[in-house]
């Protein structure tokens, strides 16, 4: 079956070890809410246990196993800030494991298996969502949650240029302060990008002080392309199209690493919704100073994509006075670069926004 049992086989242990992760981590806790949920992961996992007992027997799993050959092997390096955050990376592989399963056994074909190994997953998320809801990171917040589509205001993105401020003379050492006052005066999201000319481990020391500084709240910190000082900061990772791939960025990066994608085109559109990226950006929707060479894709391209599920973020040479026209298709966020930092007074201009923002039911 050109290695489909041997697919099946990988996904049953992988749903299997992850179905075991969860349920001890919950097991050894010891009030009556998390024995309570012990017992039904207890029997999930036996449930699910019975249907790869069955898959096992009935198909030549076993006979297509190949662990020298397993990409696996050496794939094992995630990392977690918390508890939480590992149960929630083994629920996310318990998913997908379910869902290359259920998929592979209507190949076989086996629709009864199938429908089995759905209702189990459906199972899956209705359990993550009763035992994790909004608890997902150590502050109890939802980290993801935050990028979804819901009903409130559209959140304030700015890439903070180290370079463009190195530009405009901004020493160093005032280079935190400045993004303290910014996040203080009202920055949802802000992403450290800069070049090669920038040194890394002032930006690693940076990325640190910002993650520690807004651990606990609703803020969320981005490093752009570096895959290794997002890891190392614990921050999160907002890469390009042609930056290192998602897939091999989510190697590098914890699980519950947040990561973005920009996008220019219907084809980059498509394809985010099939990567591991949490977010992705529509632009250049004006011409912007900042990437010149960029052709501006216009209001039209979010016009026909901003109904997809994935959350999106709006960018390039967007001001106060062009904003308007694009708060209606209920981006996630509207990313901002130049007009904040080159403005007169970049915390006055910070809460302008605010209020803009504030203002606009999605």
């Amino acid at each position: 079956m050109d290695g489909l049992f041997r697919i099946i086989d990988a996904n049953i242990n992988r749903a299997q070890e992850g179905l075991r992760v969860i349920e001890d981590f919950y097991r050894y806790r010891f009030d009556e809410e998390d024995k309570e949920a012990h017992k039904r992961l207890r029997t999930l996992r036996h449930r699910f246990s019975e249907v790869a007992r069955s898959l096992t027997e009935s198909y030549p799993l076993l006979k297509e196993r190949d662990t020298d050959s397993d990409e696996g092997r050496s794939n094992s390096i995630s990392s977690y800030r918390e508890k939480s955050d590992l149960v929630y990376a083994n629920f996310q592989r318990v998913k997908q494991a379910l869902r290359v399963i259920e998929e592979a056994m209507r190949l076989v074909p086996d629709i009864g298996a199938s429908e089995l190994v759905r209702e189990i997953r459906f199972l899956v998320y209705d359990l993550e969502r009763e035992l994790l809801g909004a608890d997902i990171d150590s502050s109890g917040l939802d980290r993801r949650g935050l990028l979804r589509k819901t009903e409130g205001t559209v959140r304030l993105y700015l890439i903070y240029d180290l370079d463009l401020l190195k530009g405009m003379g901004v020493e160093n050492k005032r280079l935190y302060g400045f993004a303290r006052e910014l996040l203080e005066a009202g920055v949802d999201i802000l992403q450290l990008r800069f070049s090669s000319d920038i040194d890394d481990a002032l930006v690693l020391d940076l990325a640190k002080a910002l993650v520690a500084m807004t651990e606990g709240t609703d803020r969320l910190i981005f490093v752009n392309n570096r895959a290794d000082i997002a890891r190392l900061s614990a921050a999160n990772l907002h890469i390009g199209q042609r930056d290192i791939p998602p897939a091999d960025a989510r190697r590098i990066v914890s699980e519950t690493t947040l990561i973005g994608l920009s996008c220019h085109s219907d084809e980059e559109i498509l394809k985010a919704q099939e990567l591991p990226v949490d977010y992705f950006t529509i632009g250049p929707i004006f011409k912007t100073a900042t990437k010149p060479d960029y052709k501006p894709v216009g209001i039209k391209l979010v016009e026909r994509w901003h109904r997809l599920e994935k959350p999106f973020v709006v960018i390039g040479g967007i001001t106060l006075e062009n904003l308007s026209p694009i708060l209606e298709f209920g981006p996630m966020a509207v990313c901002v670069c130049r007009d904040i930092l080159c403005a007169e007074d970049p915390l006055v201009r910070v809460r302008q926004y605010k209020a803009v923002l504030s203002s606009i039911e999605k």
